[in-house]
């Protein structure tokens, strides 16, 4: 039989030395070789019989490759003579949403279309899914799903292999935690010889993956445990080995978690770093200078309708100078008239009638704007998800930085910015979601976030140029307030900084 060690190289997948010793102790059985003992725990020796394995593996380690790898293998070689006349046997790839789920899939279909030998077992495909028909007549499909409510999905099906790639992150429609329903919906299921693969990179202390860490890392039992940092695995790719290290100097927390294999502590999904908003509530906030800002938050029926004003001051502090929430009472819903007229008064006083605004209500607000004859201009930010995500990390780091300051009786803005929680994504990157508490849901934090953005994007911009111009980085606070008299659009004048 071949074995998958064999069997990647005749995909032309190629392995580093430590993908080769996980793969050959994971699915071969091959007891774990005294310089990869590291990899399990410090364990040697032969490994249980255990259908279960976990690789708790740093991001771009190869371990979603190496699992559709084993599935197909597994597929094309298991033992199916228990199967009923007619009976399909299953290989499970579940993901923690489907376009995750797809691209596993393509490398796949690839392998399939470069190999003559696998081209010609292909029955059909489609795109969740491809089925063979093995020289021994037996049929064999490759399905992808993804995380779904209860496991329901993967229930009922013969299956010789799963690998549940990212489970860490599975989580249903409703974002219930949901590794545990999926993983016990395959486990009765799985035929003779056949496994279940839980590879992920790490996230919370808790769920099914971190007990299993827990208690079989270093003393298997009823599973094989793998944990690997990043660096361990892709030994082959120098370009990767310097990212991780500019990351670590960047951000170690997040450097850590995504590349080292460190579990993040129950509870501390905030995305806010508590004492970092602690310290930014001040008695005597520094006096502004600059131009000031301000972001909107438009609900109407269910939430709140929230402005809030800050201003740019020396330092690079960024000041909270004014905040308003109008709150809908139940059954009477805020008239959008009445709040677009109240925040043009609140712009007013502040010396601007530009907002910042997400987009959701954007259109009808323009409308009635122009039908009231109203000052206001509302300006879209991004909403896309690449635009909310430079919006949240940016006002973190300025919260860690401590550049924002708060005066005390704007508190209730920390409480809301409290309540946001990042869960990183599968592929990298962060959600940002907030619960609903109180009546509200963070609508004011959320204004604040979109205030501060223009000057944070502006920033970006200076830096860019001022790189680009060789200047010295001294020069971006001078230049940041120099025009503010006279209005900054948020666009960088060449002329100006070039007198620098």
């Amino acid at each position: 039989m071949t074995t998958f060690v064999q069997f990647a190289a005749s995909i032309e997948l190629p392995l580093t030395p430590a993908q080769r010793a996980l793969a050959a102790v994971s699915f071969d059985r091959a007891p774990v070789p005294p310089e990869a003992s590291d990899i399990f725990g410090g364990f040697e020796g032969p490994m249980p019989d255990a259908r279960t394995l976990v690789w708790l593996c740093g991001r771009a380690s190869g371990k979603t490759l190496m699992g559709a790898a084993a599935v197909l293998w597994r597929c094309l070689t298991a033992d199916l003579r228990m199967l009923g006349k007619g009976e399909i046997g299953y290989g499970l790839i579940v993901a923690p949403d489907m376009k995750l789920a797809s691209l596993t899939l393509s490398n796949i279909f690839g392998w399939v279309d470069n190999s003559p030998k696998l081209s010609r077992l292909v029955q059909s495909r489609s795109t969740t899914s491809i089925t063979f028909k093995r020289p021994d007549g037996r049929l064999v499909r490759i399905a992808v799903f993804a995380a779904g409510r209860g496991g329901a999905q993967v229930r009922g099906k013969t299956t010789v292999a799963a690998s549940l790639d990212e489970a860490c992150f599975f989580r249903d429609s409703s974002a219930v935690v949901n590794d545990s329903d999926i993983y016990n919906a395959i486990l009765p299921r799985i035929t003779p010889g056949g496994w279940i693969l839980l590879a992920s990179t790490p996230w919370m202390q808790s769920g099914l993956v971190h007990s299993l860490y827990e208690s079989q890392l270093g003393r298997p039992d009823t599973a094989i445990v793998a944990l690997a940092k990043t660096e361990r695995m892709r030994t082959d790719d120098p370009q990767l080995l310097a990212t991780i290290a500019a990351e670590r100097r960047r951000d170690p927390d997040n450097a850590a978690r995504e590349f080292d294999c460190v579990f993040l502590a129950r509870g501390a999904g905030n995305a806010f770093d508590v004492e970092s908003l602690h310290r930014s509530i001040t008695d005597a906030p520094t006096q502004h200078v600059g131009r000031v800002y301000i972001g909107g938050d438009l609900g109407l029926v269910q939430d709140p309708s929230a402005f809030v004003a800050v201003g740019a001051a020396p330092g690079r502090k960024i000041v909270v100078l004014d905040a308003l929430e109008m709150k809908p009472s139940s059954g009477a819903p805020l008239s959008l008239t009445h709040v677009l007229t109240e925040a043009q008064h609140f712009g007013a006083r502040h010396g601007t009638f530009d907002i910042s605004v997400d987009h959701h209500s954007l259109p009808q607000a323009v409308e009635m704007i122009a039908k009231a004859a109203l000052r206001l201009r509302l300006n879209a930010v991004s909403e896309d998800h690449i635009g909310r995500e430079l919006r949240f990390t940016g006002a973190i780091q300025a919260f860690k930085d401590g550049r924002i300051e708060i005066p005390r009786q704007f508190g209730k803005l920390t409480d809301q910015l409290a309540r946001i929680v990042a869960a990183p994504k599968s592929g990298g990157g962060w959600r940002f979601t907030v619960g609903r508490e109180g009546g509200d849901h963070a609508d004011l934090a959320m204004a604040l976030l979109l205030a501060i953005e223009p000057i944070l994007r502006k920033e970006d911009k200076a830096r860019a140029f001022i790189r680009a111009m060789n200047a010295p980085q001294d020069r971006l606070d001078r230049w940041l307030f120099a025009d503010e008299s006279a209005g900054f659009s948020g666009d960088i004048d060449p002329s100006q900084l070039r007198t620098w």
